[in-house]
């Protein structure tokens, strides 16, 4: 993640911060244009992120990359800075015959409140082709 993304990210979860300010820095890092990242204001859980830091330096990603043997979907929104272009067939790559990758267009990392029914659509799909 680029410093500037990371610093937006930052900026974000401070919930004391003047709510314009919020918006503004969650709207750049998690949220396509013309989304509204209004609904991550009174969701925002330190916690929980902090928990999220945690685990992912303390736990190792060939443990839970290949995920097993089954069927894997790699929904990616159009537009994540966590997901930074050339990397969107890393696991196709790595895993060519177990994965379906779908792109939803001007979606950022907040993929799921911003295109819920592009979402459902998309795995949606996904499932009916699964044997």
């Amino acid at each position: 993640m680029s410093p500037a993304a990371l610093s937006n990210l930052r900026h974000a979860a401070v919930r004391r911060r003047i709510e314009t300010e919020r918006i503004a820095y969650m709207q750049e890092i998690f949220f396509g244009s013309g989304s509204d990242p209004k609904i991550w204001l009174k969701g925002w859980w330190a916690e929980a992120s902090e928990g999220q830091r945690v685990a992912a330096a303390n736990v190792k990603q060939s443990d839970w990359w290949a995920a097993g043997s089954v069927p894997l979907f790699d929904l990616q929104a159009g537009i994540d800075p966590f997901k930074p272009k050339g990397t969107e067939n890393e696991l196709k790559d790595e895993f060519p015959d177990r994965v379906t990758v779908a792109v939803i267009p001007n979606a950022s990392h907040a993929l799921l409140p911003e295109q819920p029914a592009a979402v459902v659509k998309a795995i949606r799909n996904w499932v009916r082709k699964l044997p």
